[in-house]
């Protein structure tokens, strides 16, 4: 007997998480409404860290070993800092095409000097994220502005 694929269910957003929100690309009232998303959610965010990618010493509270390699973060970075940052980064409209739980972007960018920094959503429904800086620019999206 042969195995039939399964048939996938519609797929909703982009396939690539990792693409920039272009407003230019849309048309004029979808981007609109991601504009007025994004200022409803810009006051709800919050930088919450994560132990894993804070370097020793760091303000932003305590540091954890993992087994792997872990970019790590400026020991001089707050979480206050680091929201506030997160929050520009929505500004300036540095998000991701796919957004998840209470409407929130999964990615969220802040460029600082060369640095790209990634800001992942780690609670879905409170706008939670924890952030890294990528160290390579392959590693950056394909398409961030």
């Amino acid at each position: 007997m042969a195995l039939r694929r399964p048939k996938q269910a519609k797929s909703f957003g982009p396939t690539k998480a990792k693409e920039q929100l272009i407003l230019q690309d849309l048309t004029k009232a979808t981007a609109r409404k991601f504009e007025a998303a994004l200022q409803l959610i810009i006051t709800r965010v919050r930088y919450t860290g994560s132990p894993y990618h804070r370097s020793p010493g760091s303000k932003a509270g305590t540091t954890v070993k993992r087994a792997g390699l872990t970019s790590k973060c400026p020991p001089t970075w707050t979480n206050a800092a680091a929201t506030e940052a997160l929050r520009l980064a929505i500004r300036e409209v540095r998000v991701s095409c796919f957004w998840e739980g209470a409407g929130f972007p999964r990615y969220v960018w802040h460029l600082e000097g060369d640095v790209l920094y990634e800001a992942r959503l780690t609670n879905r429904d409170n706008g939670e994220y924890h952030g890294y800086p990528l160290e390579d620019k392959w590693q950056w999206p394909k398409n961030f502005r």
